[in-house]
C-alpha cells in the first residue's frame, strides 16, 4: 500500500474514533453533516393557462402589463378551444349522418322497386328486391338502436 493510501486509512480511523466517542449509540452520527446549500431549484406547476396569484403578482412587479396580456392570451386560447371542439362536433355529426342518409335512400329505392316489380307481375324479381330491403332495414334498426348502459 502506498504512503498516500495509509494516510487516508489513518485519517478515516481517527475520524471514526472521534465519532464513536461523541455518541457511540447514534448510528446517524457516522454520516458527514450535509454540505451547505449553494442554490436551490424551485419548480412550480399549475393547471390551466393562468398562473397562480403569487406568480401574477411577481409578473406585475416586473411589468404591469404582463398580467393583462396573460389574461388576454388565456381568453383567446379558451375561445380557440371552444371553436375547435364545435367544428369537430359538426364534422363528426356530418360524417355519421351521410351514410345513414345514403342507406335510407337505397332502402326506399329497393322497397319502391320491389313493389313496382310485384305490381308489374314479376313476383320473383320483386320479392328478390324486397328481401334485401327488409334485411337492410333490420340491420339499420339494430345497429342504431341505443343500448342500455347499466
Amino acid at each position: 500500500m502506498s504512503v498516500r493510501g495509509r494516510a487516508k486509512q489513518e485519517k478515516m480511523a481517527r475520524r471514526n474514533q472521534e465519532l464513536e466517542k461523541s455518541n457511540p449509540s447514534d448510528p446517524l452520527n457516522a454520516f458527514d453533516p450535509p454540505p451547505e446549500v449553494a442554490g436551490a431549484i424551485v419548480s412550480t406547476q399549475y393547471s390551466g393557462p393562468i398562473p397562480p396569484a403569487s406568480m401574477m403578482a411577481e409578473f406585475h412587479s416586473i411589468d404591469s402589463s404582463i398580467p393583462a396580456d396573460i389574461m388576454e392570451m388565456a381568453k383567446a386560447e379558451q375561445k380557440h378551444i371552444h371553436e375547435e371542439r364545435t367544428h369537430i362536433n359538426k364534422t363528426v355529426s356530418k360524417a355519421i349522418l351521410r351514410p345513414q342518409i345514403f342507406a335510407f335512400v337505397l332502402l326506399i329505392m329497393l322497397i319502391t322497386g320491389g313493389f313496382w316489380l310485384v305490381n308489374q307481375g314479376k313476383d320473383v324479381q320483386g320479392f328478390i328486391l324486397l328481401g334485401p330491403a327488409a334485411i337492410i332495414a333490420l340491420i339499420q334498426i339494430l345497429r342504431y338502436t341505443p343500448k342500455n348502459k347499466e
